[in-house]
């Protein structure tokens, strides 16, 4: 039997990915925080190792005696740099250490993210040997955690995916953006309506992540963090890209809207927000998903990549298309009661009344 470790599972992807490793048959262990809810990890029959990405002690115990180590636990807000860059890079390198530090090393999946590489300004999608031109604190930080991975390359077998935009059910940020459309017909688009965006659904990230794993190609040599990957590095995503505009219309024809508003914030409009939103999550301490960090990311131009190298060397094709995906992710927000179903999901289900 195959064992396997996650970092991150308590996570909105980790969690998927314990569920979808279990159903294969493989043995699961989650390294989670005394104060995480691990409820769901604990239903579903993982083994739960308390312990945390930035202890080396506890990661040296969890990587023991695994075949293969999903690292997803990371930070995407955060209330200072210093607690960004720890989890995601200082907590990456733990790691690195613990896994190549074995005679006999697991496989390390490293889930980074397309911020990493950074935004293209043209139609091109970015391509894995492509130089990384961060331009979030997050993406920087993720970009380290990459540099890590690869500096051991040698002595350890590494594979890196970034994906772009994850959406799907259970996730807080999902139901932000589908939210407005539903409630109010209405879309902000941050920057430029020209702007274009891949995007990839939970479940088909997931399988992504395991073929990767399991039959993808090995970082060949250590990185110095100037230049994009030559191999062992896959992006993920739906073709072809859409824009922001686009991907409301979709959104409105699935839960009931004719037709949406698009409404564009400029630069300078998405920038000052992001201040404001800093300026209450230090008065609140509590970190917020936007941020000045993320206005940087929205408003600094196209967010595609091509998963024309995943398809060639993995065989790798979404189980759905990206509008199948909208529309699956929208029925689970309906079930659920995230969203108000509209009559005409009703009918669809047929859960409308039968008059007598």
């Amino acid at each position: 039997m195959t064992k396997v470790l996650i970092t991150g599972a308590t996570g909105f992807i980790g969690g998927h990915l314990a569920s979808a490793l279990l159903q294969r048959g493989n043995e699961v262990k989650c390294l989670v925080r005394p104060t995480s809810n691990s409820q769901h990890l604990d239903k579903i029959g993982a083994q739960l190792v308390e312990g945390d990405v930035t202890s080396p002690e506890s990661v040296r115990a969890a990587v023991k005696d695994v075949d293969y180590v999903y690292h997803l636990a990371g930070a995407v807000k955060a209330l200072t740099p210093s607690q960004m860059w720890k989890a995601n890079s200082t907590g990456t390198q733990t790691v690195v250490d613990a896994c190549s530090a074995r005679t006999t090393p697991p496989t390390l999946l490293y889930v980074s993210s397309i911020a990493a590489a950074g935004p293209t300004s043209s139609d091109q999608p970015k391509r894995e040997c492509d130089p990384c031109r961060p331009v979030s604190r997050y993406g920087r930080t993720k970009r380290r955690g990459e540099v890590a991975a690869a500096k051991v390359a040698d002595r350890l077998p590494v594979t890196i995916v970034r994906p772009p935009i994850v959406f799907g059910p259970g996730d807080g940020a999902t139901l932000a953006l589908f939210r407005p459309i539903r409630k109010h017909g209405v879309l902000t688009v941050p920057g430029s309506r020209k702007h274009k965006y891949s995007f990839i659904h939970s479940d088909d990230l997931v399988d992504a992540l395991i073929v990767s794993a399991e039959s993808g190609r090995r970082i060949a040599f250590p990185d110095d963090g100037t230049e994009g990957f030559g191999q062992g590095c896959y992006f993920v995503g739906y073709d072809p890209p859409v824009t922001y505009v686009d991907f409301g219309n979709v959104v409105a024809q699935v839960v009931g809207r004719e037709r949406v508003r698009s409404v564009r914030v400029y630069k300078y409009l998405v920038r000052f927000g992001g201040r404001i939103v800093d300026i209450y999550a230090q008065v609140r301490r509590q970190p917020q998903v936007f941020s000045f960090d993320k206005a940087k990311e929205a408003v600094a131009g196209s967010w595609i990549c091509s998963s024309d190298l995943i398809e060639t060397e993995c065989g790798f094709q979404p189980a759905r298309s990206f509008e199948e995906r909208i529309s699956e992710t929208a029925d689970w927000l309906f079930e659920h009661g995230w969203l108000r179903a509209h009559r005409g999901w009703e009918e669809k289900c047929g859960l409308e009344e039968t008059p007598a």
